[in-house]
């Protein structure tokens, strides 16, 4: 009797055992589950998730060559007013045919499309890698007008809609880029990445197309414009919130962290 009872008990042992190891393996797959889906959900929302941790609180700094923000006010070097840069390389640009007394009110600077522009120093000449940025509202439609550029048809933006794009890469050689832009009196952010020969468009973040440069680069010349050409000719109407170079390819997840953050500040402060 003892014997079958201790049988009896050794069943009933594993009677409750075995029930409660298919629950445990039952839960180790539900938490591997969760885990994977976890990562590929996370994944999915890196570029978000970029924006929101610390890595995501300010604007990339490291290998730029210029940095103008519309919230700095302008200052004077020997008499010449500028807007200063922000980079901290002392690429300051020249204000031509600003008022003297101006101030960049609701953190943008205003182009008239006009003659007034920013002269800034060529700090493209001799590269071919590197990255611009410009956050906008664009004003005017119509006629032909660079947002910025180093001479006409030779290097710039041009556009004359504020949609289809015209990057110019060299000597009357450009590339169309049709949805490059929202429209006129829409705020817009721009990347334009050029890596050797590969120029890829990014338009709020997200990339709109990437293109072959043939023929190579024509980047001489003594200033860059900004709302217009370093020459001053073919002047954008506008309001810039910010202008920025590097001297790197920027990856598609620091393009979209850029753009977060000069739109959450934008925004935010409005």
């Amino acid at each position: 009797m003892k014997r079958g009872f201790n049988n009896q008990k050794g069943f009933a042992v594993s009677g409750i055992l075995y029930p409660l190891f298919i629950i445990f393996v039952g839960i180790l797959i539900g938490l591997m589950g969760t885990y994977v889906n976890r990562k590929i959900l996370f994944d999915n929302m890196k570029r978000d998730v970029l924006s929101e941790v610390n890595y995501g609180k300010n604007i990339l700094e490291g290998g730029m060559l210029l940095y103008y923000k519309g919230t700095e006010e302008p200052i004077a070097v020997d008499g010449v007013l500028k807007i200063p840069d922000m980079s901290g390389n002392g690429n300051h640009g020249e204000m031509v045919n600003f008022q003297s007394n101006m101030r960049n009110e609701g953190g943008k600077i205003t182009f008239d499309g006009i003659n007034n522009y920013v002269k800034a120093p060529n700090v493209l000449n001799g590269r071919s890698t590197f990255t611009i940025e410009l956050l906008y509202l664009p004003k005017k439609q119509g006629t032909t007008q660079y947002y910025f550029g180093i001479a006409p048809n030779q290097f710039g933006l041009s556009t004359s809609n504020a949609s289809t794009h015209l990057f110019y890469y060299n000597n009357a050689t450009n590339i169309s880029i049709a949805n490059a832009g929202h429209g006129i009196n829409q705020l817009t952010y721009v990347a334009y990445v050029i890596d050797g020969t590969t120029l890829t468009s990014y338009l709020d973040g997200n990339q709109v197309s990437t293109s072959t440069l043939s023929g190579g680069l024509n980047l001489s010349g003594e200033a860059l414009g900004l709302g217009g050409t370093g020459t001053g000719t073919d002047l954008a109407e506008m309001d810039c919130f910010s202008f920025r170079i590097y001297n790197y390819a920027l990856n598609e997840d620091e393009i979209y962290h850029n753009y977060r953050i000069d739109y959450n500040e934008l925004t935010s402060s409005t």
